[in-house]
């Protein structure tokens, strides 16, 4: 994950941070081939600006996990990611740049399987709370996709997956702008389960 640099000044008004920008995380099991996590899988691919007077911007990252061509991923604890974007806090900014969260695909295709107990997945954007104006917040993109036999499945039965592409913009003197992203699940000839609650949130908030 990336994490922008924090900055202040004498007046406490004028410091400028940095932006962040997540990265790409790709994890592939093809051709037959396994692979298995005992416990939980966490990936993380966040753009978040630290603290300061006039925060940058943050961009989430970039996140696939596949299974193909009769490959199989089984991960015993919970596939969770993280790709949120924007500045973070309860403290009051002079500014404050966007924040837009990334994308993630969860793909099984060709007889592939991609099983885990549950899935939790935050591709959220958000923007603090300032004093003069503030960027957009912008929500991501989730795509759920099992195709050609390809099956996805959450087994346990009281873990309940979110998937959340919503935005949260912050106060603002000048107002904000907060859009969701999309959530996509598509089950062309293959199968999606989950077993408990399923909540996916898009919403925007400004």
């Amino acid at each position: 994950d990336a994490i922008g640099g924090g900055a202040s000044s004498p007046s406490a008004l004028t410091a400028l941070t940095g932006n962040a920008t997540g990265g790409t995380i790709n994890i592939t099991a093809d051709n037959g081939a396994a692979l298995n996590v005992d416990s939980s899988l966490p990936l993380t691919a966040e753009g978040l600006v630290a603290f300061g007077e006039n925060l940058g911007s943050g961009r989430g990252g970039n996140v696939t996990v596949s299974a193909e061509d009769e490959g199989a991923i089984d991960v015993a604890g919970g596939v969770v990611i993280d790709v949120s974007g924007g500045g973070f806090g309860n403290s009051i900014t002079q500014s404050a740049g966007s924040g837009t969260g990334g994308n993630v695909n969860l793909l099984a295709a060709r007889g592939g399987t991609l099983t885990a107990a549950q899935y939790d997945v935050n591709a959220s954007g958000q923007t603090a709370n300032v004093f003069g104006a503030n960027g957009p917040a912008q929500g991501g993109f989730v795509n759920v996709e099992a195709t050609a036999g390809g099956q996805i499945a959450g087994t346990d039965i009281s873990l309940g997956t979110i998937i959340d592409a919503s935005a949260l913009g912050g106060v603002s003197a000048d107002g904000s702008v907060a859009g969701g992203g999309t959530i996509q699940l598509t089950a062309g000839g293959g199968g999606i389960t989950f077993k408990a609650t399923t909540n996916l949130l898009a919403g925007g908030v400004a």
